[in-house]
Formats: C-alpha cells, sequence, structure tokens
C-alpha cells in the first residue's frame, strides 16, 4: 500500500470514496472540499491510500489557526480491515505537524468508527468530539 497526497488527477475517485463513506454530503460538497485543500494547500491537505494502484482510502485534514481536524476519514468497503484507516491517520498525523510545527491539537468526529481509531492513536474524548495533542 503506498499513501500519497491527492492530486487534480485523482478528482474523481475522491469524490466517489467521500460520497459512498459520507452519505450526508452532496457532491458540491465533496468538490468543494478537493478543490480547497489542492488550491490552498495552507489549508490543510488529503491523502489518498492506493492499493494496485487504485484509490481505496482517503483522508481530508483541515488547518485552522492551531488545530488540525480530520474532517474525512474513508476506506472502500473491499478494503476495511487490512489497516488502511490506520495508515491514514498516522501520516495524517506525521504531516500535519510536519506542515504547520504551530499545530497543538487534532481533533476528529465521527460515528462508531471513529471511536476504534481515535482511541488507538491516543486521541480523548471530549463531547462529541475526539483530541489529540501533538
Amino acid at each position: 500500500m503506498k499513501i500519497r497526497k491527492a492530486k487534480e488527477a485523482d478528482r474523481e475517485s475522491f469524490i466517489q470514496i467521500y460520497l459512498s463513506a459520507f452519505t450526508t454530503a452532496d457532491e458540491d460538497n465533496a468538490k468543494n472540499l478537493f478543490e480547497e485543500k489542492l488550491s490552498n494547500p495552507m489549508t490543510g491537505f488529503i491523502l489518498l491510500a492506493e492499493e494496485d494502484e487504485k484509490i481505496v482510502g482517503i483522508v481530508a485534514v483541515d488547518i485552522i489557526e492551531l488545530m488540525g481536524h480530520i474532517v474525512g476519514l474513508a476506506v472502500t468497503q473491499a478494503y476495511r480491515q487490512r489497516g488502511i484507516g490506520t495508515s491514514l491517520i498516522k501520516e495524517a498525523i506525521e504531516s500535519t505537524t510536519k506542515m504547520n510545527r504551530n499545530v497543538r491539537n487534532l481533533i476528529m468526529t465521527g460515528g462508531k468508527h471513529t471511536v476504534k481509531i481515535a482511541k488507538k492513536f491516543g486521541f480523548i474524548q471530549n463531547d462529541f468530539i475526539w483530541v489529540k495533542c501533538v
């Protein structure tokens, strides 16, 4: 498996995976997120997981002042339970601290799947969000 930053050619794959994971999101939301992160990397970034030259997972991170916010983590159904989400979060944490050494906290929000991965990386629950000092 390879993890890399998203590029323009990845737009359709990103949108497809994003929409399959976030059923309340619409295509415009996915497009806007993709375009914002590619056009202005100071606002955050998108990482992709590839296996057999196919994009199978995504993570999107917002950078807002001294905080990073993991706004989207998704792995395609056929590739779940293989450590891909874990690898994406690990790389997102490393990339966030490399990109902006002033970032002090990372937060995650999400459903039942968030709990397991958040605990695995030492995030602490604070109401409905998970917080990690970096």
